[in-house]
């Protein structure tokens, strides 16, 4: 394998970056659909926990019961406390 000049390198790197954006978005919609909330860590305090809605038997969202006040469902950094 040859050595990838800075281009070639910034360009697949960008590409890889969005790869991992698109599973992140994927494993939220799985979350979303079955309620089962994950964290992502890709380092040492830089990482959070995913909290999904939550879907009622008629078929209605509802916020997670992660908080108590504010926006309770999508991404919470990993210091986050209620």
């Amino acid at each position: 394998m040859s050595k990838m000049n800075e281009q070639e390198a910034s360009e697949k790197i960008s590409d890889l970056i969005a790869a991992a954006y698109n599973k992140i978005f994927e494993a939220e919609a799985i979350a979303d659909e079955s309620g089962v909330s994950f964290s992502f860590g890709l380092s040492y305090g830089m990482g959070g926990t995913y909290f999904p809605k939550q879907k009622l038997e008629d078929g209605e969202w509802k916020s997670s019961d992660f908080c108590s006040e504010g926006d309770e469902t999508g991404w919470k950094a990993s210091s986050i406390s209620c």
